[in-house]
């Protein structure tokens, strides 16, 4: 399952907000930055995969895909902070499977203080 609509960033000028004087924090397989900007509103992500990592469109729609599913299953628990607008970048082109890649997210989520 995808992300639901309501918890996606929307628009060139969110990411820019994100990036712009934002320091990630980093795993092996992603790179996590952080706006907490919006006080009281839904947490918003966004998953990006550069073309540099992976040429094909059908392979980096599949990362994307499958970061998407875990970090809407974070989500889904409660455990975000709301108001929080985060931006992942995958680093790697093979992800660990899906258990593996939701717990390296969880962690790199508590590290960046955006988990309750």
């Amino acid at each position: 399952m995808a992300l639901p609509k309501q918890h996606r960033l929307k628009g060139r000028h969110e990411f820019s907000k994100i990036f712009a004087g934002t320091r990630p924090a980093v795993s092996d397989s992603f790179s996590l930055r952080i706006s907490r900007d919006s006080v009281g509103a839904k947490a918003t992500f966004a998953v990006v995969v550069p073309v540099k990592l992976v040429a094909h469109a059908t392979a980096r729609n599949a990362l994307r895909r499958r970061t998407s599913e875990a970090v809407a299953r974070i989500i889904r628990t409660g455990a975000v902070i709301p108001g929080v607008s985060a931006v992942i970048l995958v680093r790697t082109k093979c992800l660990p499977e899906t258990v593996v890649l939701e717990r390296e997210l969880l962690s790199l989520m508590k590290k960046s203080g955006i988990l309750n």
